[in-house]
């Protein structure tokens, strides 16, 4: 193979077994569906399922020595019919979504004649009437993105796959849905002109330093400094005549930014308006970033349900687009949801997902904040299951993890995890009974975490609380109840300020 990397013309000569097993791959991967094994052609018109909470959805692997026409339209069919018949008998499930992934890129009739694309809308809509199922289809130029996005799923076809790897890990970083590359996107993208454009990028820009700033030196007086450029960045462009959606972009930041340090009630109001402005275009990076700005804060507001949809249909964006280092992020936090539910049969499912799609992206990365941060809430998951069962081994377990965790992030800059990590341990000690230590690491955690993320040090005040009156301590029962209520209330956490409220009384 001449090219350095693999093209369509060499993943159309991979024979049958090649390119059902490599496909097979793709949907376990991203999807982490269960293959299939098939080899006795009895058949249930699928290669691959997952079950979901609305019912099975399955894939179907096609290779085709001809382009599609009647006779491949009808078979795809039948096996729709199959596949939904099936669900229901073997799997106790309605089947839901039917993919089918094949070698082709399908393309549209001419002179009359009725094309490929045609063809599979008219199959989208006879699934949907006859069945209610969503019919969806993959070509071969998705399978090719698919592959290289992550080169480790077929190493053989790159003549280089070390600076393969090298080169999809510099795309992911350059991908990542973080507040920095989205206010550069903005700076990149925005189409103002003339002294409002300057203007606006200057105040982006003063906002994008001051966010770093806040990164670099865990301030969390940098982050309000950046709050205000974005502030003063709307109040620019509210009184120019311009695309609103640029408003929408505009608002999906700040949001972001409040989120970040723990302006909640800001964060949901700013990130519904920036949804809403941005609603046009459903798959722009913008709008993506504010329905996940809003379902974190929602969660963060001890709001699960709706949290619990958005970051489900955000999963499956990325899904398609084989965006591993997001689809790990985006399961993380569906992770962080289902163990505050305790709902731990989901939770589990999703733990054992991380840890694949994580292996995977870690061969990709390497160490990263995404495969760190996975790590720590599977050991959260353990924390929660031990506590719940009372069963000692877990939450030793989840103690291995979390020092795992902390030796990595003390080597890097990743100081966020590293003091979350701190807190997590902590509550573990706690209910390991070994109470000294508890107090010692939750004391850490409040200094550490108090300039840069007062959510968390404001909860190791009402852990320590709690600890103090299980040490029949109630002055300090007190002390650390009433500045836990003033600083929830400061950062308009008021759930949280009602429960320590609630103790105090």
């Amino acid at each position: 193979m001449n090219n350095r990397t693999p093209s369509i013309a060499d993943l159309a000569q991979l024979d049958r077994d090649e390119w059902e097993n490599f496909c097979s791959l793709i949907c376990v991967l991203n999807y982490s569906a269960h293959r299939i094994e098939d080899h006795l052609g009895k058949g249930n018109g699928l290669d691959a399922f997952r079950e979901t909470d609305k019912g099975i959805e399955g894939w179907q692997i096609r290779r085709f020595n001809d382009r599609l026409g009647l006779k491949q339209e009808n078979r795809i069919k039948e096996n729709i019919t199959l596949a939904h018949e099936k669900s229901i008998s073997e799997l106790d499930q309605p089947l839901v979504m039917f993919t089918i992934i094949f070698n082709i890129d399908p393309e549209p009739g001419h002179k009359g004649k009725i094309g490929e694309i045609e063809r599979l809308n008219k199959i989208k809509q006879w699934a949907k009437t006859k069945y209610n199922v969503k019919f969806e289809y993959k070509g071969i130029s998705w399978v090719l993105l698919m592959l290289l996005n992550n080169p480790t799923l077929k190493p053989e076809l790159f003549e280089d796959i070390n600076k393969s790897l090298k080169d999809v890990s510099n795309s992911l970083h350059g991908e990542i849905f973080d507040l920095k590359s989205q206010i550069t996107s903005l700076i990149e993208v925005n189409t103002l002109t003339g002294k409002v454009k300057n203007m606006f990028n200057i105040l982006l820009n003063e906002a994008n330093v001051h966010y770093k700033r806040g990164l670099d030196f865990e301030s969390e007086e940098e982050f309000r400094k950046s709050i205000l450029s974005l502030n003063d960045a709307l109040r620019l462009i509210e009184d120019q005549d311009i695309d609103i959606t640029l408003e929408g972009k505009t608002l999906s930041l700040l949001a972001g930014l409040e989120g970040t340090i723990g302006y909640l009630e800001r964060a949901i109001q700013h990130s519904k308006k920036a949804i809403n402005l941005l609603k046009s275009d459903t798959e722009n990076d913008f709008y993506i970033f504010a329905q996940g700005n809003l379902a974190l804060s929602l969660y963060m507001n001890q709001e699960y349900q709706q949290p619990k949809i958005i970051l489900n249909n955000i999963l499956n964006h990325f899904e398609n687009k084989g965006n591993l280092l997001e689809i790990v992020r985006t399961l993380t936090h569906l992770l962080q949801i289902e163990i505050f539910t305790k709902n731990f049969k989901s939770a589990f499912e999703l733990a054992d997902r991380i840890r694949t799609s994580s292996d995977a992206l870690g061969k990709i990365l390497g160490p990263s904040d995404v495969t760190i941060s996975s790590l720590g809430t599977v050991a959260n998951l353990y924390t929660e299951i031990g506590i719940q069962r009372q069963d000692k081994r877990f939450l030793r377990e989840a103690v291995d993890l979390f020092t795992k965790v902390e030796a990595i992030t003390n080597c890097t800059s990743l100081k966020r995890i590293n003091v979350t990590t701190k807190a997590a341990r902590a509550r573990c000690l706690w209910n390991l009974d070994k109470i000294e230590e508890a107090i010692d690491l939750f004391k850490e955690v409040i200094i550490e975490a108090k300039d840069f993320l007062p959510k968390i040090s404001t909860d190791a005040k009402y852990n320590l609380a709690l600890l103090m009156r299980e040490l029949k301590q109630p002055d300090k029962v007190r002390q650390y109840l009433s500045e836990a209520i003033e600083e929830y209330k400061k950062m308009g956490d008021y759930p949280s300020a009602e429960d320590a409220q609630g103790l105090l009384l």
